[in-house]
């Protein structure tokens, strides 16, 4: 099962960390679904097509991607990471999906609360379009990340992680994808 929790400040700390506030404060589901929309499904990271397939036919998705993310495989990993790492917002929602690995994404509360929510293998979130997140590594994987509409994550250990389109794609896609309604599916 997912965790998340109200973050503390990361000024000065590594992004990395839990970061979590002292007392924690943790966030359940339903607070997750009623303040952020952002939906949460378990799948089995071993055997994931055959539910995969339901909820990407049920969303209307119809388009996969795939790109690496790993320090031999990535240009510019570090800036990749950092960029990553930057607070924005998608006008149509994203799917992330976890295969392997770990990490945290980091979404805004209607108060303008960071929660952080720690995703590994089997986890699928949906984050509905407009809100403010981000995402970054914990300390245990390299991760794999995927910028644009729609789009699943899977994260691989650290020796072969695939990540999809990158930002800079999502400019030269926006045509494509004003016209399908494309999802970014990274499958390994």
């Amino acid at each position: 099962m997912v965790r998340a929790w109200f973050m503390a400040d990361v000024t000065g700390k590594d992004q990395r960390d839990p970061l979590m506030l002292d007392p924690p404060e943790d966030v359940d589901l339903e607070y997750l679904r009623e303040h952020t929309h952002v939906l949460y499904f378990k799948l089995d990271p071993k055997n994931y097509e055959e539910e995969l397939g339901k909820i990407r036919k049920e969303r209307g998705y119809t388009y996969q991607d795939e790109l690496i993310c790993s320090p031999d495989k990535l240009p510019n990993y570090e800036d990749k990471l950092k960029m990553f790492f930057v607070e924005h917002l998608h006008r149509d929602e994203e799917i992330r999906f976890v295969l392997e690995g770990s990490g945290y994404f980091d979404v805004r509360d209607p108060e303008d609360r960071w929660i952080r929510i720690h995703v590994l293998p089997g986890d699928l979130l949906v984050l509905p379009a407009g809100i403010y997140h981000r995402f970054t590594l914990d300390h245990t994987t390299q991760s794999v990340f995927g910028e644009s509409k729609k789009d699943v994550l899977e994260e691989m250990p650290e020796e072969d992680v695939r990540i999809g389109r990158t930002h800079e794609d999502e400019d030269n896609m926006k045509s494509q994808e004003e016209q399908d309604h494309p999802v970014e599916v990274c499958i390994h």
